[in-house]
């Protein structure tokens, strides 16, 4: 597996779609994938991290794409987020410039500030009251503006209602939140491992032939397993999406590698009018 769609850190989904604050296709809206709901409707409604956001996306694929993972709190939906996830997985050059700063700002783990350290850096991405931190991931989720058209896709009685979220006392948020934060210390840790260590894979996959190939997870966990398993999947709009998305992922950063001559022209993953800032290849 090249990449892990149904098992993504919550600080790198948050934060891989944006690189220094334009998207990676410097797009004016999100993508759109159809979901059909409870009433058996079928709406066509932007995606991205506004609409659904990290750490609430088990239900929702669970239930709405028909998917069987167990770990899919952060799951890819995006033909974007699918694309991110390679970029980031691949280049140090392609992380977002906030959070490198924010990972590189946390001592290594034998210095006695470490734990001070790191728990500012999670409080600031949780739940900051600072002005500066009215991004983060509490505010994201509580959508105190009410622009979220996608509520009942990520809210429930039997998991946490958005009522409850928004109650700093309820009990369920307060779980919801203790099991972020002691989450993150080892995710964060783990993060910055990977990053450290990213610049010499980069440049192991530049300068050695690799031969690659889909396995389940590029897609999600249980890909096609079964029968039944296409069935169910396959008869929702909303997962045959998510695969479309994670295949043609895979085509622009693994099949089209294996046999450059079968594509007539490289596909384009940054806009011409593009903002980001110029990004050396790899050696």
């Amino acid at each position: 597996d090249q990449i892990y769609a149904d098992e993504v850190p919550t600080m790198l989904l948050r934060y891989m779609c944006s690189l220094d604050g334009v998207g990676i296709w410097s797009a004016t809206a999100s993508e759109k994938m159809k979901i059909k709901g409870d009433d058996n409707n079928e709406r066509d409604l932007e995606t991205d991290i506004t609409a659904y956001p990290p750490t609430l996306r088990q239900r929702l694929v669970n239930k709405y794409a028909g998917f069987t993972s167990s770990a899919a709190a952060n799951h890819l939906l995006t033909f974007e987020e699918f694309c991110a996830t390679y970029l980031t997985y691949w280049n140090i050059r392609s992380w977002n410039r906030e959070l490198h700063s924010a990972i590189k700002a946390i001592p290594d783990i034998s210095k006695p500030e470490f734990n001070t350290k790191l728990s500012e850096a999670i409080t600031k991405f949780v739940d900051s009251a600072a002005v500066d931190a009215d991004v983060n991931l509490v505010n994201l989720i509580r959508d105190n503006e009410n622009i979220r058209a996608t509520d009942a896709y990520i809210f429930s009685d039997n998991t946490i209602t958005k009522a409850q979220f928004r109650d700093n006392n309820d009990e369920k948020y307060k779980k919801w939140l203790s099991d972020i934060k002691a989450s993150l210390f080892d995710e964060i840790i783990n993060i910055a491992a990977f990053m450290n260590k990213l610049p010499n894979v980069s440049r192991i996959l530049a300068n050695v032939a690799t031969y690659m190939i889909m396995d389940d997870h590029e897609i999600t966990d249980d890909w096609f397993i079964t029968k039944r398993w296409n069935n169910q999947v396959l008869s929702k709009p909303f997962g045959r999406d998510i695969i479309r998305n994670g295949i043609m992922a895979y085509s622009v950063f693994q099949d089209w590698g294996n046999s450059p001559m079968t594509t007539s022209r490289p596909p384009v993953l940054l806009s011409a009018k593009s903002e980001a800032p110029a990004r050396k290849r790899n050696c």
